[in-house]
């Protein structure tokens, strides 16, 4: 998860520091850059400790920011807001907790890290690279709040949507969660909006449901009956029409 200021603005552990009072987080380990070892050989590294796991914030200044990302999506920001000359930090998860980062308990402290994080001075935008996206700080904060609380999984930024040419819709980021990106075929609904509602919907149950069951395929979205199936190659998760067969 990347943060993105405005060239100059990168916080320091100074600025961290001051966040962690607020009890999102605690600063458990850190550097400034004097003992690259110690950092991971990241200057201006810290770790933080949320819910019992730790998670790596690097780039901050005054060492070098890390790579930028495109963000491929947008949500919250204006198609022409420039950030090419941005410079980032990022929030990885801990080395021990980096191949869990699809359960559930991990995932949530980490966007609860990183909500916390948004609120720091000078962020102009928040980079998902999960699923190549780029969002405003207080869009960010309020979808990842909403969901925390007990809400919609924010599927319009912590996924993005992705329109096919033969119509079909097919998310970017999901597979992170439930192991499977999801495939809105075309004959779901004749209107692109009614498809990408459905997407998001069925976004939130894949993510709540946690692993898919395939004999378990049936779902009322509305007005649509669906049946759920793996593709043959097991990368998507297919919605079709409940009448309509899989090919």
């Amino acid at each position: 998860m990347a943060f993105l200021f405005a060239p100059g603005d990168r916080p320091g552990l100074a600025q961290v520091k001051r966040m962690a009072t607020g009890g999102a987080f605690q600063v458990s380990h850190e550097s400034d850059g004097v003992n690259a070892d110690a950092g991971q050989g990241q200057p201006g590294w810290a770790e933080l400790l949320a819910d019992g796991l730790t998670y790596d914030l690097v780039g901050l200044a005054p060492g070098t920011g890390v790579g930028m990302m495109d963000g491929a999506q947008r949500f919250g920001l204006r198609e022409e807001q420039g950030l090419l000359d941005c410079e980032a930090i990022e929030l990885r998860p801990g080395p021990h907790i980096v191949d869990g980062i699809g359960l559930p308990p991990v995932y949530r402290s980490l966007m609860a890290v990183g909500r916390a994080l948004a609120g720091l001075d000078g962020v102009v935008a928040v980079g998902w690279g999960g699923a190549n996206t780029l969002m405003a700080p207080a869009y960010f904060t309020r979808i990842v709040g909403e969901w925390l609380a007990g809400g919609v999984f924010p599927a319009l930024g912590l996924t993005a949507m992705v329109g096919e040419v033969d119509g079909g819709l097919q998310t970017r980021g999901l597979a992170m969660l439930t192991g499977h990106e999801l495939r809105v075929e075309p004959s779901v609904a004749e209107d692109a909006k009614a498809r990408a509602h459905v997407a998001v919907r069925l976004v939130d149950e894949l993510v709540r449901q946690g692993v898919f069951v395939p004999e378990d395929g049936r779902r009322e979205i509305g007005e649509h009956v669906l049946d759920l199936r793996l593709s043959r190659n097991g990368r998507f998760i297919r919605a079709f029409p409940a009448s309509t067969e899989a090919e």
